[in-house]
């Protein structure tokens, strides 16, 4: 049977075909969710970061929720109150919405926040706060009662209780006392010697909270910085000891600068030297703290004078 040119013309260039139609729709939701927060006097000073939440509703086949933060969301916004729109379901999916908040105060005025959102790429269900480390409190409290503590340190006839393993991991000088292959033979019982025990108290709260003691409405003064300077270098605390240059730094005047410098020279402090030195080397310090010096040595003198006199009168 012979093949018709036509007819094979027509189906090579689809004539006479039906092809599949396809289509597709963009769809766009839109809706109105009302988060009412009543009594709200009542959430004022709830605190930076806490929320409440409105009820989950769904817009577009997703989950949403608004969340209120009456203080603000972050330090950055205290005093002010913030409010979210926040995006709920798994994945994201190409979704993007606009949305409006109109926030109402007290007296029914509105104040609106347009806003176009894309959520991320990953979503959470729930926000989960973390809260802040107890541990700083814990070793305090620990510190302080003396729980589970196995070495006791005697200083200038006072005693303390402390933990061995704390001593040893934060200060070389106690982990070779401690555990090292010359330590004492009785290590429950420690005595440290040309120690005063205020100093010992403010090296231990170092040792255990990583910090200086909280100081009083003067400050720290001069000299119990300078002795827990040499305290630090004694027990290899090198960030303390840097601590106590700062605090000394600050405090550098005609009555310290002479006992400051000595210190820092003594123990290496280049840092402290320097800004001792700056100081002296400003016009007119200098000589009031020679003349100062020297006013202190003849009245130690004097002094000398009149127990020598005293001893000779009794004889």
């Amino acid at each position: 049977m012979a093949e018709n040119p036509a007819a094979a013309a027509a189906v090579n260039h689809g004539e006479g075909l039906r092809l599949p139609e396809t289509s597709s729709i963009c769809v766009t939701e839109s809706a109105a969710h009302n988060f009412e927060v009543t009594n709200y006097a009542l959430l004022e000073g709830l605190g930076v970061g806490k929320y409440i939440t409105s009820s989950t509703f769904r817009v577009g086949g997703y989950d949403w929720n608004i969340m209120f933060y009456p203080d603000g969301s972050t330090k950055d916004f205290t005093g002010n109150a913030s409010a979210f729109l926040y995006y709920l379901s798994k994945g994201k999916d190409g979704v993007r919405t606009k949305f409006t908040l109109t926030l109402l105060d007290g007296q029914g005025n509105a104040q609106e926040i347009n806003k176009d959102y894309e959520p991320p790429t990953e979503c959470r269900r729930n926000l989960i706060v973390v809260p802040p480390s107890k541990l700083p409190g814990n070793i305090k409290r620990t510190l302080k009662d003396g729980k589970g503590a196995d070495v006791t340190l005697l200083v200038g006839g006072r005693e303390f209780s402390a933990h061995r393993f704390m001593l040893a991991a934060r200060s070389p000088v106690f982990d070779a006392q401690l555990f090292g292959p010359m330590m004492d033979e009785d290590t429950r019982c420690i005595e440290v010697v040309d120690m005063d025990p205020a100093i010992f108290e403010m090296l231990l709260h170092y040792i255990y909270m990583d910090s200086l003691p909280p100081r009083d409405e003067k400050g720290y003064d001069a000299a119990s910085m300078q002795h827990l300077l040499v305290a630090a270098d004694r027990y290899g605390l090198d960030r303390l000891k840097v601590m106590c240059e700062e605090e000394l730094s600050k405090s550098i005047n005609v009555q310290t600068v002479t006992s400051t410098w000595a210190v820092a020279d003594q123990h290496f402090c280049e840092g402290l030297k320097n800004a001792c030195e700056e100081f002296l080397s400003v016009p007119g310090i200098g000589t009031i703290v020679s003349l100062r010096n020297g006013f202190k040595r003849l009245m130690a003198k004097l002094e000398l004078g009149d127990e020598e006199a005293s001893a000779a009168g009794t004889k």
